[in-house]
């Protein structure tokens, strides 16, 4: 009992210091003010946006670890947005780390397996990235007088492509996601799976 108040107690201590640090220079009437001009709607949609954002980030995970298990999203959820906020709060990725080794934790795939499919994962980001880049520098390059347009932009944009296609070969070179995750991970140190 008195292990779960410190597990309880501490945790709130450190909330409140922290919530105090953060507040002790507001000025609560210029708040107030500013809190009663201001428009909430755009917050909402962004609140929604970010909801749908990572219902779809967790539903492309579930469907990248269908072939070692079939994992719930609601899990899948918690997990990523765990994985976003110590990626806010940490250094070096490490809430993609966290979110492997949850993952890890409550099922039955191999941690390896796990960080293959996070590794997938930005793999894809990183090719969206680019195809977004190579579209807009593409469209912005029929503008009249675009100081883009230049010899070095349109190398980029050719390096860019190649990349794209290079990435997408490695990724698609498997029959499906799962075999994808499974070429990654030979990759990996095999000490990884012991996290």
């Amino acid at each position: 009992m008195g292990k779960l108040l410190f597990r309880i107690f501490v945790p709130l201590l450190i909330s409140a210091l922290a919530l105090w640090l953060a507040t002790r220079n507001v000025k609560w009437a210029e708040l107030k003010m500013l809190l009663a001009q201001a428009k909430f709607a755009p917050f909402f949609w962004g609140f929604l946006v970010s909801l749908v954002t990572f219902w779809l980030r967790a539903w492309r995970w579930q469907i990248m670890l269908e072939p070692f298990q079939k994992i719930s999203l609601w899990p899948l959820i918690r997990w990523q947005t765990g994985g976003i906020l110590i990626n806010n709060l940490l250094p070096l990725r490490a809430g993609e780390f966290a979110r492997a080794y949850w993952a890890g934790h409550k099922s039955s795939i191999p941690k390896s397996a796990i960080l293959a499919t996070i590794v997938m994962e930005r793999i894809l980001d990183i090719i969206f990235i680019a195809a977004i880049t190579v579209i807009l520098l593409m469209t912005m390059g029929f503008a009249k007088d675009n100081r883009f347009l230049t010899w070095k932009n349109l190398g980029l944009v050719a390096a860019a492509g190649a990349g794209l296609i290079l990435a997408a070969r490695f990724i698609l070179r498997g029959k499906n996601l799962g075999q994808t995750a499974r070429n990654l991970s030979r990759f990996l140190p095999r000490k990884l799976g012991e996290m």
